[in-house]
């Protein structure tokens, strides 16, 4: 039996077993559930400061095709204004360097793109309060601070269906098999479509360990939907609200040099992460 069967039988299994559940069990496990993501953003929104890796595996499904995608790095965060984007994760081993940095320390934000002959520019916070600029750099982390953090603080607050337990499950992450509390969530996204995310959450420190979501993204042009799947698992070196201060210290890789633009393309600018100066 394939990998997606037996993915598939599960998945079966545990729908029936919550539907032969009686009304009183059920409305236990929403219950639960409910208690469960009340935790969980209790836990993001006391924290201003992270440390994380990431990995991701996407797949979006449309009537021309599929397309995986996988991307690991690692994310840190104080907030407002430091912060730190790498990806890959350098390895020790193999001495590999970042193909990407995006590093803010406070006073300045740094970008290092590989892919761009090896080129990093820097601006200083100069213009904090001034402009309103949506530039590629403060802004883009931003956003991917939003997508990775941001709706764990309003996971139980947000529109959505009620959500159910799972119980308790093994996951992997990162290598290591961790038994987690799972809850099934319904949330509607940004276009009215319902997805379904489900959380595998670190009893105890309420930490979420790994988030599958499953949804549509909308094409405007073609009024078409292509099925999306992300499934992300975190390793939290930290969560909390203090962070040593040298995570957020820019560091070029060998051979790299500064830049006022990089070339070939578009210059690439950067400043304060909007609604954040």
């Amino acid at each position: 039996m394939s990998t997606t069967m037996r993915r598939f039988g599960r998945r079966i299994f545990i729908s029936t077993s919550a539907c032969a559940l009686a009304p009183g069990q059920a409305q236990q496990r929403d219950e639960e559930a409910k208690g469960l993501l009340k935790k969980v953003q209790e836990t993001y929104v006391a924290t201003t400061a992270y440390d994380l890796d990431f990995q991701e595996n996407a797949r979006f499904d449309s009537y021309t095709g599929y397309w995986p995608n996988t991307i690991s790095g690692r994310m840190a965060c104080l907030e407002p204004h430091r912060f730190l984007y790498q990806t890959p994760l350098r390895d020790p081993n193999s001495g590999k360097a970042p193909e990407r940095i995006l590093c803010g320390d406070g006073a300045s934000v740094f970008v290092f793109v590989a892919s761009r002959n090896r080129e990093y520019i820097r601006e200083i916070y100069s213009d904090q309060g001034a402009t309103a600029r949506r530039t590629t750099g403060g802004d883009e982390y931003f956003k991917l601070h939003m997508e990775h953090v941001e709706r764990f603080r309003t996971v139980a607050s947000r529109e959505q269906k009620e959500p159910r337990s799972l119980g308790r499950q093994m996951v992997k992450v990162f290598g290591q098999t961790v038994e987690c509390e799972v809850v099934e969530t319904y949330p509607a996204d940004g276009r009215g479509f319902t997805v379904q995310e489900t959380l595998w959450v670190e009893p105890g420190s309420n930490r979420v360990l790994r988030c599958l979501r499953q949804g549509y993204q909308a094409d405007r042009r073609n009024s078409r939907r292509t099925s999306k799947i992300v499934d992300r698992t975190y390793r939290w070196r930290m969560l909390g609200t203090q962070i040593a201060m040298d995570v957020f210290q820019f560091v070029p890789p060998k051979g790299a040099r500064l830049v006022d633009r990089f070339s070939p393309g578009r210059p690439l600018a950067v400043s304060v992460p909007s609604g954040h100066a």
